[in-house]
């Protein structure tokens, strides 16, 4: 109700505008959509950042950072066209890191039903070498097929995902190195984590993993922790 309130006074505001200045209203231009506010979608902030936010350009082909105080672009994080090792001419989405150490994009999403959906993720970082520079090289997550609710563990480390209901991790620092967690996932019986979660406990990231049984399994300490 109060989004409702708030959006009928500002198209009242704009139509009390147009009455002042004595141009006469046309019902045709009321209707047709010409005074709806404008609104930004899209904006993604940068975590551990508090000054830029990312969005994706129109053709799905860049994903730029901008100033919040400017709203004016700084740099381009990431090019499809220029980006080494890059399979892809276009993307569907992204997503990043805890840390904003990585991205994750995702590219031929396939809808399943409603909200779900499968897609090919690959992983980007944002890692810079010493000229201030983003190393530039795209990873595959997973050689297996496409997946579902990819989600980073805390660090940015790791990434668990689902695949034909079963729930699977992907240890970075160790080349990318893909284990199964669960076995027993069976389309319209068991579904393994089909939301996945997660929630942090000291160092670890718990899942919440099996349709049968609850069960959390503290699967993505970090390496380097004790």
């Amino acid at each position: 109700m109060k989004q409702i309130s708030i959006a009928l006074l500002l198209c009242l505001c704009t139509l009390a505008g147009f009455a002042q200045s004595g141009k006469a209203l046309d019902l045709k231009e009321i209707v047709s959509g010409k005074f709806t506010p404008k609104n930004i979608s899209g904006v993604i902030p940068i975590p551990g950042d508090g000054e830029h936010y990312s969005q994706m350009n129109a053709d799905r082909t860049q994903i730029i950072k901008y100033s919040f105080k400017t709203g004016k672009p700084v740099e381009v994080l990431f090019d499809a066209a220029t980006a080494r090792e890059c399979t892809f001419k276009t993307f569907d989405s992204y997503s990043f890191a805890p840390d904003g150490s990585k991205l994750l994009i995702a590219t031929e999403t396939t809808p399943i039903y409603r909200h779900s959906y499968t897609a090919v993720h690959y992983i980007y970082s944002l890692k810079r070498n010493l000229d201030g520079k983003i190393n530039n090289i795209v990873e595959k997550l997973s050689d297996g097929g496409p997946q579902q609710v990819p989600v980073f563990s805390p660090d940015g480390n790791q990434v668990a995902f689902v695949r034909d209901n079963n729930i699977f991790l992907v240890k970075l620092l160790y080349g990318n190195s893909e284990s199964k967690v669960t076995e027993d996932g069976k389309q319209n019986s068991i579904i393994n984590s089909r939301n996945l979660l997660t929630g942090t406990n000291g160092t670890h990231s718990t899942i919440i993993c099996s349709q049968r049984q609850p069960v959390i399994m503290s699967l993505m300490k970090s390496p380097h922790s004790s």
